[in-house]
C-alpha cells in the first residue's frame, strides 16, 4: 500500500497492510498519532460533558477549540484529513492510539504584552454594535476572542472583563451551543447558559465591584447570570429621581481607562436617557450634568447633541460640552453647587462658569 491508500484506511477499521505500512513509514504514522490524538480530544469533551460539573467540561471544551500540540505534526494538505477524522469519531468511535495526556489550565501571570493584547482586542469589539456583523462575522470574532483566554492568566479583573465580553461577542453570534452555552444546574432547576456569563457571574460573586466596570446594558446581563446562580428574585430598579442617584453613583466611581472609547459612548448615552427623571430637584441635576459632562468627554467623541458651538465670554464663539456649559449656568444661581463637586471635575465645570459670565 502506498501512503495515500494508507492515510484513506486512517479513517476506517484498517486492514493488517496499513500497520505493516505505518511500521516502516515515519511520515504515515505522525499523521496515524494526529487522527488518534483528534479522536481522543473529542471522547473527551464528551465524556466530560456527560459526566463533570460544569466547569470541569466548561474547560475541556475549550480546551478541545484551541490549537493543541498535535497540529504540529501535521503537514500541509493533510489538515482536512485530521478535521475530517475528529467528525467521524464523534459518532462512530474508530480505533485509538495511545491515549493524550489531559490538558491543563495556564495559571501563570500573562505578561504584560499579552495582558494588554487582550485588552485591545477587547475596546476594539466593544466598539463594534451588533448590526455591523453577521451571524458568521460575530462567530469569528468569537473563535478569535477565546484563543487569546490563554493570555490573561491570574489577573482576576482582566479575566472577568474577558468572560462578559465573549458573553456578549457569543450571544451576538446567535448560536447557542457548546462551548460557549452550556446546560447548567442552578437553584431553579436545569437551565442553559451563557458560559461565559456564568463564568463572570461567578468572579462578581467573588467581588462585586467588578460589576460596576461594565456598561450597564452588559452589567445587567452579567448580573442575571448572578442572580440565576444563586436563585435570587430580580432586583427591582428605582424609578425617578432615586434611579438617577443609583447611576450617577455607579458612574462617579469608575476612572477614565476603566472602559474604551465604544463603552463611554454606551454609557453617556443610557446616563443622557436618565434626564427627564431627575425632575425639580436643582442640585441633582447640577449633578447630573456635571457627571454627564465628564463621560461625554471620556468618549473622545466632541460631536452634537453633547458638543455644540455657543457664544462665550465677549461673544467670543466657543465650542464647549454641553453639559458642563448647563452645570456652569446652574452654579451661576447656586455658587454653592461647585463645592459638591471632586476638585478636577469642580475645575472643569467652574471654567464653564467663567466662560457664560457676563
Amino acid at each position: 500500500m502506498n501512503c495515500q491508500e494508507v492515510r484513506r484506511h486512517l479513517l476506517e477499521e484498517g486492514p493488517a497492510a496499513v500497520e505493516a505500512h505505518l511500521a516502516g513509514c515515519a511520515d504515515c504514522r505522525r499523521v496515524a498519532l494526529a487522527v488518534a490524538e483528534a479522536d481522543d480530544a473529542v471522547h473527551r469533551v464528551v465524556e466530560q460533558w456527560e459526566q463533570q460539573p460544569f466547569q470541569a467540561a466548561l474547560q475541556r471544551a475549550r480546551a478541545a477549540v484551541r490549537p493543541t500540540g498535535w497540529r504540529m505534526f501535521v503537514q500541509t494538505g493533510l489538515l482536512g484529513l485530521v478535521a475530517a477524522a475528529a467528525l467521524v469519531v464523534a459518532t462512530a468511535g474508530p480505533p485509538r492510539l495511545a491515549p493524550k495526556p489531559e490538558p491543563t489550565e495556564p495559571t501563570a501571570a500573562a505578561s504584560g504584552a499579552e495582558a494588554e493584547h487582550v485588552r485591545q482586542e477587547l475596546a476594539r469589539l466593544a466598539n463594534i454594535p451588533l448590526n455591523a456583523f453577521s451571524d458568521s462575522d460575530w462567530a469569528a470574532a468569537r473563535a478569535e476572542l477565546v484563543a487569546l483566554e490563554p493570555a490573561i492568566g491570574d489577573d482576576v479583573a482582566l479575566r472577568f472583563g474577558f468572560c462578559a465580553r465573549l458573553g456578549q461577542v457569543a450571544e451576538n453570534a446567535n448560536d447557542p451551543s457548546p462551548p460557549f452555552y452550556l446546560e447548567v444546574t442552578t437553584p431553579g432547576g436545569p437551565a442553559l447558559v451563557n458560559a461565559y456569563w456564568w463564568e463572570a457571574a461567578g468572579l462578581a460573586l467573588e467581588r462585586p465591584e467588578l460589576l460596576s466596570q461594565l456598561p450597564t446594558a452588559l452589567r445587567e446581563r452579567v448580573q442575571a447570570s448572578v442572580d440565576q446562580r444563586t436563585g435570587s428574585p430580580k432586583a427591582v430598579v428605582p424609578a425617578g429621581p432615586d434611579r438617577v442617584r443609583l447611576e450617577l453613583e455607579r458612574v462617579e466611581t469608575i476612572p477614565w481607562n476603566a472602559f474604551s472609547d465604544g463603552d463611554w459612548r454606551v454609557a453617556r448615552t443610557e446616563l443622557a436617557a436618565l434626564e427627564p427623571a431627575i425632575g425639580d430637584d436643582m442640585a441633582l441635576r447640577f449633578r447630573f450634568y456635571a457627571q454627564l459632562g465628564r463621560v461625554a468627554e471620556f468618549t473622545n467623541d466632541p460631536s452634537p447633541p453633547f458638543y455644540r458651538q455657543t457664544p462665550g465670554l465677549g461673544g467670543k464663539v466657543t465650542y464647549v460640552n454641553v453639559y458642563w456649559w448647563e452645570a456652569a449656568g446652574l452654579a451661576l444661581q447656586r455658587p454653592e453647587l461647585l463645592e459638591s463637586l471632586p476638585p478636577e471635575l469642580r475645575e472643569r465645570v467652574q471654567a464653564s462658569v467663567e466662560l457664560r459670565r457676563p
